[in-house]
Protein backbone atom coordinates (compact mmCIF):
# COMPACT_ATOMS: atom_id res chain seq x y z
CA UNK A 1 0.00 0.00 0.00
CA UNK A 2 1.27 3.46 -0.88
CA UNK A 3 -0.38 6.51 0.65
CA UNK A 4 -0.49 9.19 -2.05
CA UNK A 5 -3.79 10.68 -0.90
CA UNK A 6 -5.40 11.54 2.39
CA UNK A 7 -8.35 9.63 3.80
CA UNK A 8 -8.52 11.85 6.90
CA UNK A 9 -12.16 12.32 7.96
CA UNK A 10 -13.35 9.77 5.41
CA UNK A 11 -16.16 7.45 6.46
CA UNK A 12 -15.42 3.74 6.19
CA UNK A 13 -18.33 2.66 3.98
CA UNK A 14 -17.35 -0.99 3.63
CA UNK A 15 -14.40 -3.30 3.43
CA UNK A 16 -13.60 -6.53 1.67
CA UNK A 17 -11.17 -9.25 2.63
CA UNK A 18 -10.25 -11.15 -0.53
CA UNK A 19 -8.67 -14.30 0.87
CA UNK A 20 -7.27 -15.86 -2.31
CA UNK A 21 -5.82 -12.55 -3.51
CA UNK A 22 -4.55 -11.75 0.01
CA UNK A 23 -6.05 -8.27 -0.30
CA UNK A 24 -8.04 -5.97 1.92
CA UNK A 25 -10.01 -3.17 0.28
CA UNK A 26 -11.35 -0.29 2.30
CA UNK A 27 -14.10 1.70 0.59
CA UNK A 28 -14.32 5.24 1.97
CA UNK A 29 -16.23 8.47 1.40
CA UNK A 30 -15.33 12.07 2.19
CA UNK A 31 -18.72 13.67 2.72
CA UNK A 32 -17.71 17.27 3.52
CA UNK A 33 -17.93 18.47 -0.07
CA UNK A 34 -20.02 17.91 -3.18
CA UNK A 35 -19.77 15.68 -4.99
CA UNK A 36 -18.88 13.13 -2.33
CA UNK A 37 -15.31 11.93 -2.87
CA UNK A 38 -14.94 8.13 -2.90
CA UNK A 39 -11.54 6.61 -2.19
CA UNK A 40 -10.51 2.97 -2.05
CA UNK A 41 -7.47 1.92 -0.03
CA UNK A 42 -6.06 -1.43 -1.10
CA UNK A 43 -3.60 -3.53 0.88
CA UNK A 44 -1.96 -6.28 -1.20
CA UNK A 45 0.09 -9.26 -0.02
CA UNK A 46 -1.66 -9.30 3.34
CA UNK A 47 -0.14 -11.74 5.83
CA UNK A 48 -2.34 -10.93 8.83
CA UNK A 49 -5.08 -8.54 9.85
CA UNK A 50 -7.23 -7.73 12.81
CA UNK A 51 -10.21 -5.38 12.98
CA UNK A 52 -11.34 -3.93 16.31
CA UNK A 53 -14.41 -1.93 17.29
CA UNK A 54 -16.02 -1.28 13.91
CA UNK A 55 -19.53 -0.06 14.68
CA UNK A 56 -20.71 0.82 11.16
CA UNK A 57 -19.97 4.55 11.65
CA UNK A 58 -16.17 4.58 11.56
CA UNK A 59 -14.48 7.84 10.60
CA UNK A 60 -10.84 7.43 9.58
CA UNK A 61 -8.25 9.75 11.10
CA UNK A 62 -5.19 8.24 9.48
CA UNK A 63 -3.53 5.15 8.09
CA UNK A 64 0.11 5.02 9.07
CA UNK A 65 2.93 2.61 8.51
CA UNK A 66 4.27 1.20 11.76
CA UNK A 67 7.25 -1.08 12.32
CA UNK A 68 6.25 -4.73 12.25
CA UNK A 69 8.25 -5.18 15.47
CA UNK A 70 5.92 -2.71 17.23
CA UNK A 71 2.88 -4.76 16.19
CA UNK A 72 4.51 -8.01 17.30
CA UNK A 73 5.35 -6.55 20.72
CA UNK A 74 2.05 -4.74 21.23
CA UNK A 75 -0.06 -7.71 20.11
CA UNK A 76 2.17 -10.52 21.40
CA UNK A 77 -0.68 -12.18 23.30
CA UNK A 78 -2.89 -12.10 20.19
CA UNK A 79 -0.20 -13.85 18.11
CA UNK A 80 0.53 -16.33 20.94
CA UNK A 81 -3.17 -17.18 21.32
CA UNK A 82 -3.65 -17.29 17.55
CA UNK A 83 -0.92 -19.91 17.29
CA UNK A 84 -3.33 -22.40 18.91
CA UNK A 85 -5.76 -21.88 16.03
CA UNK A 86 -3.36 -21.47 13.12
CA UNK A 87 -3.83 -17.68 13.01
CA UNK A 88 -2.75 -15.79 11.08
CA UNK A 89 -1.34 -18.78 9.20
CA UNK A 90 0.34 -22.15 9.65
CA UNK A 91 3.71 -20.37 9.59
CA UNK A 92 2.94 -19.04 13.10
CA UNK A 93 3.97 -22.30 14.78
CA UNK A 94 6.54 -20.46 16.94
CA UNK A 95 7.62 -16.90 17.51
CA UNK A 96 10.93 -17.62 15.77
CA UNK A 97 9.23 -19.08 12.68
CA UNK A 98 6.72 -16.24 12.56
CA UNK A 99 9.40 -13.54 12.74
CA UNK A 100 11.46 -15.32 10.07
CA UNK A 101 8.44 -15.50 7.74
CA UNK A 102 7.64 -11.81 8.14
CA UNK A 103 11.25 -10.77 7.59
CA UNK A 104 11.68 -13.08 4.59
CA UNK A 105 8.58 -11.65 2.91
CA UNK A 106 9.42 -8.02 3.72
CA UNK A 107 6.12 -7.53 5.53
CA UNK A 108 5.15 -3.95 6.40
CA UNK A 109 2.77 -3.00 9.20
CA UNK A 110 -0.06 -0.47 9.10
CA UNK A 111 -2.39 1.00 11.69
CA UNK A 112 -5.72 2.63 10.97
CA UNK A 113 -6.71 5.17 13.60
CA UNK A 114 -10.33 6.13 13.66
CA UNK A 115 -13.24 7.34 15.67
CA UNK A 116 -16.79 6.12 15.84
CA UNK A 117 -18.85 7.81 18.50
CA UNK A 118 -15.92 8.08 20.90
CA UNK A 119 -14.51 4.64 20.01
CA UNK A 120 -11.36 3.77 18.09
CA UNK A 121 -10.59 1.07 15.55
CA UNK A 122 -7.35 -0.61 14.58
CA UNK A 123 -6.31 -2.44 11.46
CA UNK A 124 -3.16 -4.40 11.33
Amino acid sequence: MTMDISVHDNFLVSYEVLCRQREIRLHTEFRDKEPIECTDVIFRGVEAYHFDHDNFETIIFDITEVPVEDILVQDKSRFDEGRRYGWPGPWNDSEVTMRARLAERGVRGFSLSSCARDQSSDLR
